[in-house]
């Protein structure tokens, strides 16, 4: 958890020795601020176990893009559980560095409702040569080996981050072996703009 609640209420970040208060229980929580993991909260009660069962270790890749948006719009409670970011007006999206079950993915969905979208990092896919991109007339194939197989399971739109500024928007994923399907190359640029603009709406 990378926010918690001062006595005073506001929506603050870990600081070393620092205490405060999970929006989602309530809970006391004590700052962990290491030199490897990045700083967090955790609560004090249950050995520190998070009160969001759907709660996972966070990363540089995660933190990269809930930056793009204002902190209010960050790790915002829904209870029981917290939306990685959540537009003002309602819209979710998952940011998903691990794999997921495909229980998992379905009780997300189910969760958040039709308003939400998927970013899964696949950079390292890219890079060791198991997704495969090949350009068409206007939008592009790709092949996947080993991969993330939860992701046919999917209901809502799923971005794939490929890096170097850009995403594959994934418009069909056939659930037979090989895995591939086909999207649409779009800049990172674009979503990135997006979430920086909820800064004018949640203002």
């Amino acid at each position: 958890m990378i926010f918690a609640d001062s006595d005073q209420g506001q929506h603050v970040t870990a600081t070393s020795g620092a205490r405060g208060y999970c929006p989602g229980c309530a809970g006391e929580v004590i700052a962990k601020c290491g030199a490897i993991v990045a700083w967090h909260w955790a609560h004090v009660a249950n050995n520190g176990a998070d009160c969001d069962s759907w709660s996972e270790s966070i990363g540089a890749w995660h933190l990269a893009w809930q930056a793009l948006a204002p902190t209010s719009c960050r790790e915002v409670t829904m209870r029981p559980h917290r939306a990685d970011l959540r537009s003002p007006d309602g819209f979710v999206i998952e940011l998903q560095a691990s794999s997921l079950s495909v229980a998992d993915i379905a009780a997300r969905e189910d969760f958040y409702g039709r308003e939400m979208l998927w970013i899964f990092d696949a950079r390292e896919a890219l890079t060791d040569d198991r997704l495969t991109i090949r350009s068409r007339d206007g939008y592009v194939t790709f092949r996947w080996k080993h991969p993330r197989k939860s992701l046919t399971a999917c209901n809502r739109r799923v971005l794939l981050d490929i890096g170097e500024g850009q995403l594959l928007d994934v418009r069909k994923i056939h659930t037979e072996a090989p895995c591939g399907g086909w999207g649409r190359i779009v800049p990172a640029a674009a979503i990135s703009a997006w979430l920086q603009s909820w800064s004018a709406v949640a203002a």
